[in-house]
Parts: structure tokens; sequence; C-alpha cells
């Protein structure tokens, strides 16, 4: 399996000179590199070569065959060429093995069954010169020019397969999904007619109180360029809220730092970080043993992102309940078909492996919301070598931030439709279907009987939901409404106009949005909030624009 230190992925190639540049302007980690396109390429002023070079170890990164990579790029070949050359030319040239030859030559899946990473570089990827254009990235797709716009498009434009490890549709949940987060695919059974039951698990998501003062070390930071294996001076404990206190965190316990599946398991989902990033998700692993070799021989190989040390277990209890989920190897693996089959599939992907370290404490993943919001996810390794689906993850953390910008965008006069404008109280908010027939047709005074009695202290009501609703300089333009009716015809003509101006408004809005790009240089903040501003508007007009054409833009 490929390793994701810069420094094994450039090798001793043409790419080797330009570390410091690659520092310099942000592609620090491998993910990142692998997704850089002909734009990017550009402005950083790369030769053909490099170009060259750069597509030809992506496509070698993801499919297991970085050992054949320096001696490919000696060669001159452009990726096109190498993959219309023969058998006997691939063996004869570079030395590459019968099965290697097969799987080079194998452009529809990156090695493993990770055809969602193969798929979103095929996009991503995509060159726009004419001798670096290869079949291996001919697909029926608009060029993009930010790594960030491309990395939700891919997320959303192939959906070909229906297994969550051959898809990057099933990326997508469909609605009514639900989260359970706490076993893996399907209840565990007995086995060994009978005599082996199934390790018991926790039916909820443990509570936030289980995980917020958990006690954790760093033991190594996240990957950059040229930065040492691992933190020199040692760090001290500190609480786990911390971390995730200005942002959500993916957090993956890891059983043992050596074992083949676990290796994989990060291995595939560090391999995901561009979208993580453009998520705004920070990714921690989690260890219950300080080894400082088995760290070693893990980071940055199969994992790039930050390292902890949870000395009390505190993230492995929490997932049990309370509890560690423990189970033996016999029972747990041997006599597990389940486990026998996760193994089966890590080994395909090439990992190496050790038997260091205590493996019979199970592990899992939880994915906290920023601040004190709780704990939005979480999954158990119920049989050894069980992975969240991807699919949930990325859908949660899709979540989290579609929740992050809703309360982090400054609204601006109107927001969304009717009456959901501003920040309602939530007791405001329960009241205002009772009473939006009054606001939208109100109500004439000779009216009689109990019918004015009755409308009387509603429409009183709507009024002062409406004047809670806006901001001081508003308030002063519906002071002197009496109905509240009256008051949104106000809001309505000054913030919306007729139906004729609002149509002309929308269509520019919806014409600013598709155009939108993020210019060189931006930051990803600043595009965000331009995206945010302009959907924002076009909510206040009544005008429905769906998570999924947000989050695209956005990213």
């Amino acid at each position: 399996m490929a390793s994701f230190a810069v420094e094994d992925f450039v090798g001793n190639g043409c790419l080797q000179g330009l570390v410091s540049k690659l520092l310099e302007e942000g592609w620090d980690d491998v993910p990142t590199l692998k997704i850089m396109n002909a734009d990017d390429m550009n402005a950083l002023n790369l030769t053909q070569r490099q170009k060259d070079a750069l597509e030809i170890r992506s496509y070698l990164h993801d499919h297991a065959l970085m050992q054949y990579a320096d001696k490919i790029e000696e060669s001159g070949n452009s990726l096109t060429e190498l993959l219309n050359l023969s058998t006997v030319d691939l063996t004869s040239k570079f030395g590459m093995k019968r099965g290697h030859v097969a799987r080079f030559t194998d452009r529809t899946a990156a090695f493993g069954g990770d055809s969602f990473s193969e798929a979103y570089n095929r996009q991503v990827r995509r060159r726009t010169s004419s001798s670096s254009e290869s079949l291996y990235y001919r697909k029926d797709i608009s060029p993009v020019t930010s790594r960030k716009q491309s990395v939700m498009k891919s997320l959303t434009r192939t959906n070909t397969d229906i297994s969550l490890e051959q898809s990057m549709a099933d990326l997508a949940i469909k609605d009514g999904h639900v989260f359970k987060g706490i076993v893996a695919f399907k209840p565990d059974e007995p086995r060994a007619c009978g005599c082996v039951q199934p390790t018991p698990v926790v039916e909820n998501v443990a509570p936030y109180s289980s995980i917020e003062n958990i006690s954790v070390q760093i033991l190594a930071p996240e990957y950059k360029i040229g930065m040492e294996r691992l933190v020199k001076t040692k760090t001290a404990p500190m609480k786990a809220s911390k971390l995730w206190r200005d942002k959500p965190a993916v957090f993956v316990c890891i059983r043992r730092p050596g074992c083949i599946m676990c290796r994989a398991e990060a291995h595939q989902l560090y391999a995901k970080k561009p979208i993580f990033d453009a998520l705004g998700v920070q990714l921690f692993a989690v260890l219950h043993e300080q080894i400082e070799s088995e760290v070693m021989d893990f980071w940055p190989r199969y994992w790039g992102g930050v390292v902890l040390f949870d000395r009390s277990m505190g993230f492995y209890k929490a997932l049990g309940g309370g509890n560690l989920l423990k189970d033996k190897f016999i029972s747990g693996f041997l006599l597990n078909p389940r486990a026998i089959s996760n193994y089966r599939r890590a080994k395909a992907m090439g990992v190496d492996q050790n038997f260091r370290g205590e493996g019979e404490t199970k592990g899992g993943l939880f994915i906290v919301g920023k601040g004190k919001s709780g704990i939005a996810y979480q999954f158990i390794e119920r049989n050894f070598g069980d992975w969240a689906p991807l699919s949930e993850i990325f859908e949660i953390c899709r979540r989290l931030q579609q929740f992050l910008r809703c309360n982090t965008t400054t609204h601006s006069h109107l927001h969304g439709r009717k009456l959901r404008i501003l920040e309602y109280s939530y007791e405001n908010y329960t009241q205002i279907p009772k009473y939006w027939d009054l606001v939208e047709i109100g109500f004439a005074d000779p009216d009689k009987g109990d019918r004015l009695r009755n409308n009387k202290p509603k429409d009183a009501k709507a009024l002062v939901f409406i004047q809670q609703a806006v901001y001081d300089s508003i308030f002063s333009r519906i002071a002197e409404a009496t109905t509240s009716k009256q008051a949104w015809s106000i809001l309505q003509k000054e913030f919306q106009g007729d139906s004729k101006v609002i149509v002309v408004r929308l269509q520019s809005l919806q014409r600013d949005f598709e155009t939108l790009m993020m210019k060189s240089g931006e930051s990803i903040a600043d595009f965000l909030s331009k995206a945010v501003a302009i959907v924002s508007k076009i909510q206040s007009y009544g005008e429905k624009v769906t998570d999924q054409t947000i989050v695209e833009k956005i990213l």
C-alpha cells in the first residue's frame, strides 16, 4: 500500500526539487497533491515533465505501485503512452510482475477496491494539455478550476455501481436514512454452532459527558512536508474537548496500529482528507497503547493526521457504554466469517502487518460536533476489521457543515420563507402556523362576534412575532403598523418588491451563484462567505436551494 509521506511520493524524480515550493503554496500532503488540476499546475509554473511526473505518481499511488515510480518517470513517457504499452513492454522495461501489470492497466478501479478514490481523482486531476491527456482521465465531466470545488462534484456525478466500496454514488444518503451508527452492516450472530455468542454492544450513542473530559496526549502532529516524524518534546496531556472546540472532528479509535485491518481502515479514510478539509472537519487517530516504534510505522505511512494517546481508554469505554468491548483471537477472528472477510479485504490492499501490542480491545469511530454540540455519530467495531460506512461519515460531516453555516451566517434583512426571518426563538417559531393566515390574508374589523374576538388577539401576537424577528434598524419601518398583515406587506414591498421585480432579482442571483468561482489565492472562508450570501438572498425570495447544490458549489 502506498505511503502518505510526501518524500516517498515525490521520490528521486523531478518533483523532488519542488518540495519547498509545494509547502509554501499549501500543497503539503499527499492526498492534496493528488487532486492538483491543470490550473493549479500552471499557477505553480510546472514544466510538462513535472506535470507528467505528478500525473504518473498519482496514478501509481492509487494503484499501490509506487515501487516502480522512479523507473517509470525516468523513461520520459506520459501516462497515455504508458497505458498503451503492452504487457511485454511493461515487464521488460520496468520489471513489473504479471499481477502488477494487470493492476496497472486496470483503469476502472483503484487497488484494494477503493474506486471512490480512483473515480474522484479521475475527475479532479483531469489535465488539459494534449500531451498528458489520457484515456484514464477522459470522462464526460466538466473541467474544474479549484480542488475545493471539485470534491463534492465528484461525489455527486458518479453513480454507476451499487457497492459502498465500488461507487461514489453511495456517498449520497437517501432521504429517510436512519443513522444508527452503532453496529456494522448486519447484526452479529452466534458462531460455532451457538457455542460462541456475539459480543454485546450498546444500542445508543454515547453521551457527550463520556468523552468531554478524557485526557489525551499528542503522539504525532498532522503530517506536512518536512515535518519531523514525531513530536520531539513530549507534549503535556490535554482535555479532549479542546480538540473540537472550534471545528468538528472525526476520531478513529484504532484497535492496534500494527493490525492489517486497522492500517487499511486508517489509510482509506485519510485518503479522503481533501474532502474532510473542504467540509471543515479534523481527523484524529486514537491509540490506547504508546509503543513508539508502532507509531513511527503507522504515521505517516498509513495515517497522516494527528495521532493521540488515550491512556485511560476513555474513548474505547465510551464506545462500549462505559465498558471496554473485547474479543478473543479464536472466538472473534478464527470463528468469525465476517472478521476473516475483513482481513481478506485488507490483505488484498497490500497492507503490511505485525503482531505487536494488544489487539483484543475493539475500536470504532466518533464524529463530534463543534463546541459542546455533542456526538453526531458513533460506530462500533463489532467484528474485527469493521469499517464505518464512508457514505454515513460524509453525510454526517456534510450535515455538520450545513448546521455551522446556518448558525454563523450573517443574516441580511429577511431570511427564508414567510416568517422564518432572522433569529426566531424556538417558542415563537412553534406558534407561527396558528397565525400565518392572519399575516398573509389579514382580517377586517367589521367582522362581528366570536370571530372578531378570536382574531384580534391572534393578530396582535403575530405582529409581536414579526417585530421581535427583525433587527432594530428595520423595526422603525414597521413601528406604525397596526396589523400583522400591514407589517408583513411593508417588509415584502421593501425587501422583495412586486412579483416582476422578484423574478428579475432571482434570475440575477441564480446567475451570480452559477458563475461564482474561487479565485486564485482566495481563501476557503472568503469563498464560503460569498456563496452563502448569495444563497441567503435567493432563499429570502422564497426560492428553494437544495443542500446538494450548495455543498457542490462551496466545495
